[in-house]
């Protein structure tokens, strides 16, 4: 049994509310019932709070009623009658590790108190010295601390959980990119082991991306947080991991980050497919551009001016004949017909395939020629604008331009309804806008079925070429057809 405690309910120190006005459940263990008896008075006179206390003498009585109720704190006599030093303190810990527990003692003896504070011990008070206001206190600080204690241990299992799970990479590291802790998945993805710790951040990371590193540790220092950006780490093996990497910083004083690294070797490896997939399109495009363009020259070169010469013939002839009004002359007269019909479809054929004007005068000639042909058909009327500092164009651009404008129109004859369009192109920097307007029946956009090929037709070509195509229309208001295209040479 420890020394008793004096009167000393008016103590006068300064309290310290930092929980507000709350009830509290405390388990006093003393067998001393004058202390007992004065704790309660002390607790009674608080002003922060109101503490409900439970009294028992001995150990086995305060572990059985931890057992059996609920309690936000301990006050804890070291010296029972069934247990004695700090062996009361451990017994109580090992049952209840959450709760905070402040040890009681008659004994000014520094040795415990320090042995009882480094086992858990929230607070230690000599019985001789305590007052309201330090018992309180006490009491109320044990609970608050307890508490963060919990949320910390809460926030540092989770936080390893999802070191341990090896989702993303993760880097313990300083300012200068000595990298001290890392996970399996950042070792695994790097082909490094965790006794080639610690790594130099800046030979994990090639030359080029080096700068980038530099801005995302100045963004670090001034924000505290690096905006996520790709980059690649050398292997150890040799070979190169692409990543994207986020970084915080920790600690400003000793500059510690923590960082999470994501490998992107999966996305960057669909990447390539792709774009090995759109080359692949884009050659198909120029060769089928190349095989139109060649058989446009031979029909123009061969068949149609055959053609042409056998028609002047026919015509030589027939106007020789035209005196004796023979039935020669109108045998001759259908034959010449037919062969004027051959020629103009042959010539309607060359351009379809490919425009000859394209090659020879270049995309704006070959859609006013276009343009020309549609209006001359007679049932619809079609409005050319140009603003645009170009004058030739790479050829497959120049094809892949004057078919988008093609399709667009035929869908305009097919589905519209219109007698008026409008074709627009223009010229923003870099980039080309074709615009097709017309004043037809409209459609919904979402509705087109998948085997109508012509406004997929026109996003494909657009997408080839690193641009893009938007559709807007609506039942009863038309359609207008907007793509961009940037002016480079080839497709992406």
């Amino acid at each position: 049994m420890g020394g008793h405690l004096g009167d000393q309910t008016g103590g006068t120190n300064r309290t310290i509310g930092i929980m507000g006005s709350q009830r509290f459940q405390v388990l006093l263990v003393e067998d001393n019932p004058s202390d007992a008896r004065l704790i309660r008075e002390l607790l009674a006179g608080a002003k922060r709070g109101r503490f409900d206390v439970v009294t028992v003498e001995r150990l086995a009585t305060g572990l059985a009623a931890l057992r059996g109720g609920s309690y936000d704190t301990v006050l804890l006599d070291l010296s029972l009658p069934d247990s004695q030093g700090i062996d009361t303190f451990l017994a109580i810990q090992q049952q209840n590790p959450t709760i905070p527990i402040v040890v009681l003692s008659g004994l000014e003896d520094e040795e415990l108190m320090l042995k009882a504070v480094h086992e858990g011990a929230q607070d230690y008070l000599v019985k001789a010295d305590i007052d309201t206001n330090l018992l309180e206190r006490a009491l109320r600080y044990a609970v608050e601390r307890k508490g963060t204690e919990a949320a910390l241990r809460k926030s540092v299992t989770r936080f390893q959980r999802l070191v341990n799970s090896n989702i993303v990479g993760m880097i313990l590291a300083d300012l200068d990119g000595l990298i001290t802790e890392a996970n399996d998945a950042f070792l695994t993805m790097t082909g490094h082991v965790r006794a080639d710790l610690p790594l130099r951040g800046t030979e994990l990371t090639p030359p080029e991306w080096r700068d980038r590193d530099q801005t995302a540790a100045e963004q670090l220092l001034a924000e505290g947080i690096a905006t996520p950006w790709e980059k690649e780490y050398i292997r150890k093996d040799g070979g190169r991991v692409p990543v994207l990497q986020g970084v915080v910083l920790l600690e400003r004083t000793t500059g510690e980050c923590i960082g999470l690294v994501v490998d992107l070797s999966d996305r960057k490896q669909a990447e390539e497919r792709l774009r090995a997939e759109d080359l692949l399109l884009q050659r198909l495009l120029d060769l089928q551009e190349r095989e139109r363009q060649l058989f446009a020259y031979e029909i123009h070169d061969g068949f149609l001016q055959y053609a042409v010469g056998a028609h002047l013939e026919l015509e030589s002839v027939r106007n020789r004949m035209a005196g004796d009004g023979g039935r020669n002359l109108v045998k001759l007269t259908a034959a010449a017909k037919l062969l004027g019909e051959a020629i103009k479809e042959g010539r309607r054929l060359v351009g379809e395939l490919r425009p000859l004007i394209i090659d020879e005068q270049g995309i704006m000639a070959a859609i006013e020629y276009l343009i020309g042909e549609e209006t001359a058909r007679g049932d619809l009327q079609i409005a050319f604008e140009h603003q645009v500092q170009f004058s030739r164009l790479p050829p497959l651009l120049e094809g892949t331009m004057f078919r988008i404008v093609q399709e667009a129109i035929n869908n305009i004859r097919r589905h519209s309804g219109a007698d008026r369009a409008l074709v627009r192109l223009t010229q923003v920097n870099d980039r080309v806008q074709i615009e097709i307007q017309d004043h037809g029946v409209g459609f919904d956009p979402e509705s087109v079925p998948e085997q109508r090929f012509g406004l997929r037709g026109i996003r494909e070509r657009a997408r080839l070429f690193d641009g893009q195509a938007a559709i807007d229309s609506a039942v009863g208001r038309g359609t207008r057809i907007l793509v961009e295209l940037p002016l480079k040479a080839t497709a992406t």
